[in-house]
């Protein structure tokens, strides 16, 4: 297993990257500018582009929309471990409920 972070670990840095792309690609190009520094910016968002589209085409975990990936890809993993917790335990409640939740409808 890698121990090298993923490209998308962190997602404040990710955002403002991207944003700092899409701002000087949007004043680059009505400015007609080509300089050295756009073409770092659009390697970047070409970076994370590429990623992106390799990771839906060769999605074998079954994400199937945007938000989806994006949680999958941004969502620090104490945080998911978190939440599968209290899902877990939800799971269990409603096992443990479920008997008690059919005799009050045959009741009602």
């Amino acid at each position: 297993m890698s121990t090298r972070p993923s490209l998308f670990s962190d997602g404040e840095m990710v955002a403002a990257k991207l944003t700092a792309v899409r701002e000087n690609r949007n004043r680059s190009v009505h400015l007609g500018d080509h300089d050295e520094f756009g073409l770092a910016l659009v390697q970047c968002c070409k970076m994370y582009f590429e990623r992106t589209f390799l990771f839906y085409l060769n999605n074998k975990i079954g994400l199937k929309t945007r938000d989806d990936l994006e949680v999958f890809l941004t969502a620090p993993v104490k945080d998911i471990k978190k939440r599968i917790k209290v899902l877990e335990k939800r799971v269990l409640f409603e096992r443990e409920s479920a008997p008690t939740r059919k005799i009050a409808r045959r009741a009602a």
